[in-house]
C-alpha cells in the first residue's frame, strides 16, 4: 500500500519532493496511459509516456511496477503480465522484457520493410503530411535510429511522381521542413481541385465558341468544288442524236469564251458526265443529267 504523509492516494506513493506538483494535478488532468497492442502505440512511445506519468505523480520505485502492470489494457499484454510476473522485481525489468516481446527485433523489421516499401493512398484518409508523420514516427523509434535524411528518403519513394519532385527540387533537412513543403504541395493540390470542379463545363467537354458547327463544317467542305448543272431531255432521243446534243454543247461551251489565243491543252474544258442510261445508253422522258462547271 503506498502513502503520501501518511495519506493513500490511488494506491501509488507521492513523495514530498513533487507533493506541489500534484496539487495541481488530478486523475482527469494526467490520466494513466494505457497500452493495447491492437492499436498503434508504439510500445518505446508507451513506456515514456509511463516514466513521465511516474515522475510527475512521484511514485515510488516500491509501487513503480505495479503501476506498470495497471497500465496494460490490451488481452494479450494482460496475458503477458500473468505469464512473468513471478519473474520481474521491478520495473526496470518490467521495461526491458516488455520491449524484448512487443518491441522485438521482429517487430523493428516490419517497421522498415513498411518504410522502404510503402506507398501513400488517398483512400486511407490520411494526407500527404499526416501519412508522412505517420512513418516518421514509426522509424524514429528504431534501434538503431536513422537520421532524418534516411528517413525523407525512404519515405520519398511513398509518394506519386509529381509529389517526389516537388521534394527532390527542395534540399530537406529535417523532418519539419519535410512536413512543410507537403503541407504546401496540399495546398496547390486543393486550389486545382477546386478549380476543376467549378470550371465552365462547357470548357471541360472540350467547347470552343470558335469553332465552327457541323453545318457550317459542311459548307466549309463544300467551298470550292465545281457547282454543278442538272440538263433536263425531253423526248425520245436516238444514240447519235444523244452525242450530237453533247458535241452541240461542247462546241457551244467553246465558242462563247472569248478567244485568247491560249492553248487548249494549257486551258482544258470542263470534263462533261455521261446521262445516266437505263436501256441501251438511252435517256428518258425528264431524265436528268449532271455537268461539272
Amino acid at each position: 500500500m503506498c502513502e503520501r504523509n501518511g495519506e493513500i492516494v490511488n494506491n501509488v506513493a507521492v513523495t514530498e519532493g513533487h507533493s506541489s506538483a500534484n496539487s495541481c494535478l488530478s486523475n482527469s488532468d494526467f490520466p494513466l496511459p494505457l497500452f493495447d497492442e491492437s492499436s498503434d502505440v508504439n510500445p518505446v512511445y508507451h513506456l515514456k509516456q509511463l516514466d513521465e506519468f511516474m515522475k510527475l505523480k512521484g511514485i515510488s520505485k516500491s509501487c513503480q511496477l505495479a503501476v506498470a502492470y495497471r497500465s496494460l489494457a490490451g488481452s494479450l499484454s494482460r496475458q503477458w503480465a500473468e505469464t512473468v510476473s513471478h519473474q520481474l522485481s521491478d520495473y526496470e525489468s518490467f521495461r526491458k522484457e516488455f520491449l524484448s516481446v512487443f518491441w522485438s527485433a521482429s517487430q523493428q523489421s516490419l517497421v522498415k520493410c513498411s518504410l522502404y516499401q510503402g506507398k501513400y493512398n488517398r483512400q486511407s484518409n490520411l494526407s500527404l503530411s499526416g501519412h508522412f508523420l505517420k512513418y516518421a514516427t514509426m522509424a524514429s523509434y528504431l534501434d538503431p535510429k536513422p537520421t532524418a535524411s534516411e528517413i525523407i528518403e525512404a519515405l520519398r519513394y511513398h509518394f506519386p511522381i509529381s509529389v517526389q519532385r516537388a521534394m527532390l527540387s527542395t534540399q530537406l533537412r529535417s523532418i519539419g521542413e519535410a512536413l512543410d513543403l507537403l503541407k504546401r504541395v496540399e495546398i496547390m493540390e486543393g486550389q486545382e481541385n477546386y478549380q476543376n470542379k467549378y470550371q465552365d463545363p462547357k470548357a471541360s467537354h472540350g467547347y470552343n465558341p470558335n469553332r465552327s458547327g457541323p453545318a457550317q463544317q459542311t459548307r466549309d467542305q463544300n467551298r470550292g468544288r465545281g457547282q454543278v448543272r442538272h440538263i433536263q431531255y425531253h423526248g425520245r432521243l436516238s444514240r447519235n442524236s444523244s452525242f450530237r446534243g453533247q458535241r452541240n454543247f461542247y462546241n457551244r461551251g467553246q465558242e462563247s469564251e472569248p478567244r485568247t489565243g491560249e492553248s487548249p491543252i494549257l486551258k482544258p474544258t470542263p470534263r462533261l458526265l455521261t446521262p445516266s442510261r437505263r436501256t441501251e445508253g438511252k435517256p428518258h422522258r425528264g431524265e436528268t443529267a449532271a455537268i461539272i462547271l
